[in-house]
């Protein structure tokens, strides 16, 4: 292979990872093959073990998630985000809490943890829990 043919391939091989990198991708902290868009239901669990069913609708594009459920005030409405590694953090719109997913989220099961500080045990623990299926 020549200089000149050298030249060229290096350069196209440079163009090619430069502008691969330069499309809109809204995915591009969320898993694009996940899709938790929909109806889901459920049941949420207070800090004393009462459990109540609901239901829940979520829009989910891209990394954003946003959760709306049938109960009223705390757990009624979040937003947040799905990172790549299919775990989700929302913000509750009533409190400002932040909800997290115990472990990773499915496209047919979900549970989110509100974790508060216990002073007690000197670490955080579960004080209410939301459970989605479909």
């Amino acid at each position: 292979m020549n200089k000149s043919s050298l030249c060229v391939v290096s350069l196209t091989l440079i163009a090619l990872f430069v502008f691969s990198g330069c499309e809109n991708n809204d995915n591009d902290f969320g898993n694009a093959e996940l899709d938790l868009g929909g109806d889901w239901s459920g049941r949420y669990r207070d800090p004393d073990g009462n459990e109540v069913t609901l239901t829940a609708y979520i829009s989910h594009k891209g990394n954003s998630v946003i959760l709306d459920t049938s109960m009223t005030g705390v757990g009624h409405h979040m937003e947040g985000n799905i990172d790549a590694d299919n775990h989700l953090a929302l913000y509750d719109q009533n409190d400002g809490e932040e909800w997290t997913s115990y472990d990773t989220v499915s496209e047919h099961y979900i549970r989110l943890r509100d974790y508060i500080y216990d002073e007690e045990l000197r670490r955080d623990s579960p004080e209410q829990t939301i459970y989605l299926s479909r």
